[in-house]
C-alpha cells in the first residue's frame, strides 16, 4: 500500500544542518533529498564558530581547505567585563589534530556546505516547502508544496510567493532541520521544553578592522553580554545580547552606542557593513523525534547565542544520527533503538557548566554564559571549559 520510496531519506531545512545532514546521508550511500522552503533572499547574517570537532567531521567531508579560506582561524577565546581582560581560553594548548577554530559566515559555510552536496549528486530543492507529512510503518509520506516567485505593481515593483504545485514524496526517514519553529516538530506533536528565557542578539557586521582583534572575545555582562568574532579580510562582527527587541534601526548610531557601553574606542575607522536580528527561545524537544522523523539543530534545542554551542552539538548530533538512519534503511527498518542516542542528546544539554575548587570568582559568576559561547559539545566543551576551572555536571 505504501508504495515505492522515492529517497531513503528527507532532509526538511536547507541551512548548514540541514546540508550537513544530507551529506551525512550521501557519503553512507543513501539516495537523499534537502527541501529548502526559505523564500527570503537574506540569509542569517551572524557568524558561526566551528570548534575542533566539527572541522575534523568537515574534514573528513573534504570541506576544510574551502572552510579555511572563507574563513578565519582563531586559536584563542578571551574574556573581559568592563574593559579589563579576565582570561582566556586557549584552544591550541588544548592539543589535537585540530588545534584552533575555524569563524566563518553563515552563508559562507552555508556556500561551501552547498557546493559539497552538489559534488555527491544530492538533490537541494529550493523554494520547496513541507506542508505535512504522514508516518507509516514502511515510512513517511511527505506533502511537498512548489513555491514561485508572482510579480506584481506597476510602478513599483513587488513580488510575493505562491503555490505553484502541490505533490507528494515518499521516504524511509525524514531528518528535520527546519530551525526553532520547526514545522515539523509541530506537524508531530513533540513538545519543546522552555529552557531559558527568549533574547535578541543584534548582529553588526564591520569591515576596514586593520588592527582588530585576532581572538574571539566575549564581554561578560549579567544582562547584556557582547561578544566579537574576527572574520576574514579586515572583518570583524559584534554580538550584542538584548533582553528583548526594542524596534531600533540597526544603523551606525546603534552601533557606536552599543560599543560605547562594551567596547569604548574599538574599531575606530571600520565601516559597518551589514546588521541584524536574531532572537533565540531557548529549549529542548522531548523526545527530539520518533521511529522514522528526528529533529536536528535548533528544530530540536534551540539555545543561546547562534551559531556557537548549538551549531556544533548539532553536527555532532547528526553525525551520529545519520549513522543509526543509514543502518537501519539498509535493515529497512524504523529507526528504533535509538535510546542511547537520545539519552546522549539529553545529556548534552542538561548537563549544566559548574566550578571547580580553583576556578577564578568571574568564571564562577559567569558559567553559563562562557558555556554558551564556546564552541564544542559534550567531551569536547569540557576540555574548553577546563581552562577557565569550570567542567560539565
Amino acid at each position: 500500500m505504501f508504495g515505492k520510496h522515492d529517497f531513503d531519506a528527507v532532509v526538511v531545512g536547507g541551512g548548514p544542518v540541514g546540508l550537513y545532514a544530507g551529506l551525512c546521508l550521501a557519503g553512507r550511500g543513501l539516495e537523499v533529498e534537502v527541501l529548502d522552503g526559505r523564500t527570503d533572499p537574506h540569509l542569517p547574517h551572524h557568524p558561526v564558530a566551528l570548534g575542533p570537532r566539527a572541522l575534523e567531521r568537515l574534514d573528513a567531508l573534504g570541506l576544510l581547505p574551502a572552510l579555511t579560506q572563507k574563513g578565519r582561524v582563531v586559536r584563542r577565546v578571551a574574556f573581559e567585563r568592563d574593559g579589563a581582560r579576565l582570561g582566556h581560553v586557549d584552544v591550541e594548548a588544548a592539543g589535537g589534530a585540530y588545534p584552533f577554530l575555524v569563524v566563518i559566515g553563515y552563508d559562507a559555510l552555508e556556500s561551501a556546505l552547498e557546493a559539497a552536496l552538489s559534488a555527491r549528486h544530492a538533490r537541494r530543492r529550493r523554494h520547496h516547502e513541507l506542508e505535512g507529512l504522514t508516518e507509516h510503518a514502511q515510512g513517511v509520506v511527505i506533502e511537498v508544496a512548489k513555491l514561485e516567485r508572482v510579480y506584481t505593481g506597476y510602478i513599483v515593483a513587488q513580488h510575493e510567493w505562491e503555490v505553484q504545485r502541490r505533490f507528494e514524496e515518499r521516504a524511509r526517514f525524514v531528518v528535520a532541520a527546519d530551525g526553532a519553529g520547526s514545522l515539523v516538530r509541530r506537524r508531530c506533536e513533540i513538545p519543546l521544553r522552555a529552557t531559558g528565557a527568549a533574547r535578541t542578539w543584534e548582529v553588526f557586521e564591520l569591515c576596514g578592522l586593520r588592527d582588530g582583534p585576532t581572538e574571539m572575545v566575549v564581554r561578560l555582562d549579567d544582562a547584556a553580554p557582547g561578544v566579537y568574532c574576527p572574520l576574514p579580510e579586515d572583518g570583524g562582527a559584534w554580538l550584542f545580547a538584548r533582553a528583548a527587541d526594542d524596534g531600533a534601526p540597526l544603523d551606525a548610531g546603534r552601533f557606536r552606542t552599543l560599543l560605547g557601553r562594551h567596547a569604548a574606542g574599538f574599531g575606530e575607522g571600520a565601516e559597518l557593513r551589514r546588521a541584524a536580528r536574531v532572537t533565540v527561545a531557548p529549549g529542548l524537544a522531548e523526545p527530539p523525534g520518533r521511529r522514522r522523523v528526528w529533529l536536528a539543530g535548533d528544530a530540536a534545542h534551540p539555545a543561546d547565542l547562534p551559531g556557537a554551542r548549538s551549531l556544533n552539538a548539532a553536527f555532532a548530533e547528526v553525525h551520529d544520527l545519520t549513522d543509526h538512519i543509514a543502518a537501519r534503511a539498509a535493515e529497512d527498518t524504523t529507526a528504533g533503538g535509538l535510546d542511547a542516542y537520545v539519552e546522549a542528546m539529553r545529556a548534552r544539554w542538561t548537563r549544566a557548566p559548574v566550578a571547580e575548587a580553583d576556578a577564578p570568582p568571574w568564571a564562577r559568576a559567569h558559567a553559563d554564559q562562557i558555556a554558551a559561547c564556546l564552541p564544542g559539545a559534550g567531551p569536547e566543551l569540557d576540555r574548553l571549559l577546563a581552562p577557565v576551572g569550570l567542567r560539565l555536571a
